[in-house]
């Protein structure tokens, strides 16, 4: 019953996943007994442990902050038709889940609307809490991103894709680093003098004819030095992702696939310090500035900014109850877990 209408274009793809648009064309009867199909979107995958960690990861989430899963491609009744019922072109992704489809994701918001300070401090708000959620129950995302963040059709923004996650204290890379969000500390210089990134085997990226993946090239497998899932990788990218709302532009440039463009942005990685951090905020401010924005707030996002983008995680934000905690968002009426349950003890 889920059949891609238009296979053309997958909303996103990369070297182990893609991403397309299909109707559930029998997910039950309206109030009057007809049928009453919806939009949902399918992640398909190449690799069982893909598949594997999208659930696992969600085990104890409260779906009010991490997209549910629907089906998945292991499911009775789909798992003998999944690749057949697949067009054509996807058919070499044998695992895949089924989620319901969300409006858009925050970098298409950024692309086409504007996001005014005001609105910024309610998303990452929201996103904050989200983020928090995962972390009490002891995992990281792994890839928070703007393409992992969606907005749904009644507005709710949630977080998506847990094939990434990993439980804290556990090597990261259950899949490739998105590296144009991930902090310095995942760099390292290695044998050969060449700046890599500290992943598992597993996730190593080919060698394409793309400089982000020439920086991770798999004869530079013997330098693996895995990095440890820690609440302050999160803490960074959601920095990062917070600064290209605020700057109007990345941090580090970046491919379609939120790699780094190239190795001149690893090398600015990999020396993160005092002066790189000092021109990201200069340009921050600036276009606080060219926005209109008030100096004391300006000052406040920066002072964020310049928390979470610290090159030592021990100097960042160690948990996102600090972020959250932050005067840039003071007087937010966002909603919490603690602030839900006290409003179902009012009630009660």
């Amino acid at each position: 019953s889920f059949r891609h209408e238009d296979p053309a274009k997958p909303e996103h793809a990369t070297d182990t996943s893609a991403v397309i648009r299909s109707t559930d064309k029998f997910p039950g009867t309206d109030g009057e007994g007809k049928p009453n199909p919806r939009d949902v979107v399918l992640k398909l995958m190449k690799h069982k442990k893909q598949l594997d960690n999208e659930i696992e990861q969600r085990i104890g989430l409260d779906p009010k902050f991490v997209l549910k899963v629907i089906a998945t491609s292991s499911d009775d009744g789909l798992a003998t038709k999944w690749t057949n019922e697949l067009p054509k072109a996807y058919r070499e992704y044998q695992f895949g889940i089924v989620l319901p489809a969300a409006e858009r994701n925050l970098m298409d918001v950024l692309l086409k609307e504007r996001v005014d300070l005001a609105l910024a401090k309610e998303i990452f708000f929201t996103l904050a809490v989200a983020l928090k959620h995962l972390h009490d129950h002891g995992r990281i995302h792994g890839d928070f991103k703007p393409g992992n963040v969606v907005r749904m059709f009644n507005g709710t923004w949630m977080i998506i894709d847990l094939d990434a996650a990993v439980s804290v204290g556990k090597p990261i890379g259950a899949k490739a680093l998105s590296t144009a969000f991930v902090g310095p500390e995942a760099t390292f210089a290695g044998s050969s003098g060449e700046i890599v990134f500290r992943v598992t085997a597993s996730s190593v990226a080919k060698p394409t004819t793309d400089m982000a993946n020439e920086v991770i090239a798999t004869e530079e497998i013997t330098d693996i030095n895995p990095l440890p899932a820690d609440l302050t990788f999160d803490i960074w990218s959601f920095a990062v992702v917070l600064y290209r709302v605020i700057a109007h532009k990345p941090l580090l440039e970046a491919d379609d696939r939120d790699n780094l463009r190239s190795k001149r942005e690893l090398m600015i990685l990999a020396t993160w310090g005092p002066k790189a951090l000092s021109e990201a905020l200069a340009d921050a401010m600036a276009a606080l500035v060219a926005d209109g924005v008030d100096a004391i707030d300006r000052l406040v996002v920066c002072d964020l900014l310049g928390w979470g983008l610290q090159e030592k995680p021990e100097n960042r934000p160690q948990s996102c109850e600090e972020v959250r905690a932050h005067p840039y968002f003071a007087g937010i009426e966002g909603e919490t877990e603690e602030g839900e349950e006290e409003q179902k003890d009012a009630e009660a």
